[in-house]
């Protein structure tokens, strides 16, 4: 990997501490460009400083990858007609796009692409789990920073940062709720069943929720693993109604979540002769949920019984730069508006933040300004309303600090609306149990 393109190393204003960076109104020039094609034409008469972007664009982790890809591509657009990076003479951002294809070796072998042909400063990457372990070995070697998408964790990469949840906030999400609903609604939660994919992710949010479980005074029966493998659920839902618990909190994904509804509805273990669920996340709360299981079993399944879902980004949350975001997307005809879109769009403010704040394309300064950087509260471009109250930072693990996961539950109408935090909440009229 060479050195900065734009500048040379003795140039380089360093960085010392954490600095406060707000992002105004003036931004950096973002040009796109797709795999393999130059970049268009943007304003700035700087070299660009380019970002390789490696996530999933066909194949199944698509369904997350498309909406980072969207919302990368729409906040580039909008930082184009803004101007570029100022401190590096007006410079436009390259993002490089490559398509993993869900696939590890695809995914390691698109990130050295990346790097040793098309000479990027950074990477985005990681649409899944096994994908950003795959472009590790890569960026190590380079020292290139890389921002984990929405994963749970750095993967233990000293200059790798996310913007998703990690594993101890799903657990406190999903556990402080359950609280909430003893302490402030009146529920009746004692006993409670955890259940979890046996994947390296729900493992790791497990043993955050059996310790988080019995900080909070619940008794849990058992913890129930669930396969990736697994396609019939009647077993596990059987399990679970033979242990009579007050509640289930679960970590499921899309398809997992889409089982268990249907496996509840064949069962008649839905409405008043179901337990409360709480769960997180695309398994409670993917919007292709409701269009999945159809209206018969969604309804029953997802409506009729007490279902609350945990969502890293709740869209429909009362929050006016995250909504001004999505009502700008809609009238651009961009798509999917989705918890993914808005992260793609931090993702880009983000890193226009720390090349504005670095004034370099080296990667190591590039790390340092992610590392010191803050987007505070009140932002117009702080877009995640899981840091609202608190501004954008990473912490010394490259996951974000001070989260606040939303809670939302589904509506007649195959919508979701939020409920948790109360500050955020959309739901007319408040929580009422079935």
């Amino acid at each position: 990997m060479s050195n900065s393109p734009l500048a040379p190393r003795g140039n380089v204003r360093r960085l010392s501490g954490r600095r406060l960076y707000a992002i105004g109104a003036a931004a950096s020039l973002l040009a796109i460009t797709a795999c393999g094609a130059d970049s268009g034409d943007a304003g700035g008469a700087g070299e660009p400083a380019k970002v390789g972007v490696a996530l999933a664009r066909s194949g199944p982790s698509a369904t997350y990858g498309e909406g980072l890809v969207a919302g990368l591509e729409f906040e580039t657009d909008r930082i184009n007609e803004q101007g570029g990076v100022e401190c590096l003479d007006d410079a436009p951002i390259e993002l490089v796009f490559a398509d993993t294809a869900s696939d590890q070796a695809t995914a390691a072998n698109e990130a050295r692409r990346l790097v040793t042909q098309e000479d990027v400063s950074a990477l985005v990457a990681g649409t899944i789990t096994p994908e950003g372990q795959a472009v590790l070995p890569v960026a190590q070697r380079e020292g290139l920073p890389v921002l984990f998408g929405i994963l749970a964790s750095n993967l233990g990469y000293e200059n790798g940062f996310t913007h998703g949840l990690p594993y101890p906030n799903y657990a406190s999400g999903m556990m402080d709720f359950a609280a909430y609903l003893r302490d402030e609604v009146g529920a009746g939660i004692k006993d409670v069943v955890l259940t979890t994919t046996t994947t390296e992710a729900g493992s790791g949010i497990l043993d955050a929720l059996e310790a988080k479980a019995e900080e909070l005074g619940f008794n849990v029966i058992e913890s129930i693993g669930i396969p990736p493998e697994q396609e019939d659920y009647t077993s596990t839902v059987l399990r679970i109604r033979a242990l009579a618990p007050d509640a289930v909190i679960s970590f499921l994904y899309t398809e997992d979540g889409l089982r268990m509804g249907e496996a509840r509805h064949a069962l008649g273990y839905t409405g008043t002769n179901a337990p409360i669920f709480i769960g997180g996340t695309g398994g409670y709360t993917d919007p292709k949920l409701w269009d999945q299981m159809g209206e018969e079993i969604a309804a029953p399944a997802l409506v009729d019984t007490d279902v609350f879902g945990l969502a890293i980004i709740a869209v429909n949350a009362e929050y006016e730069p995250m909504q001004q975001l999505l009502s700008d997307a809609e009238a651009a005809g961009a798509k999917p508006l989705d918890s993914n879109f808005v992260a793609g769009a931090q993702i880009a403010r983000s890193l226009w933040a720390a090349l504005s704040e670095a004034c370099s394309t080296d990667p190591q300064d590039i790390t340092e300004a992610l590392r010191s950087l803050e987007i505070p509260a009140g932002d117009p471009h702080l877009y995640m309303p899981t840091v609202a109250e608190s501004g954008l930072s990473f912490s010394d693990a490259g996951t974000l600090n001070n989260i606040v996961s939303p809670i939302e539950v589904w509506q007649s109408d195959g919508t979701t609306a939020v409920v948790y935090p109360t500050s955020q909440a959309t739901l007319e009229g408040g929580i009422e149990l079935n």
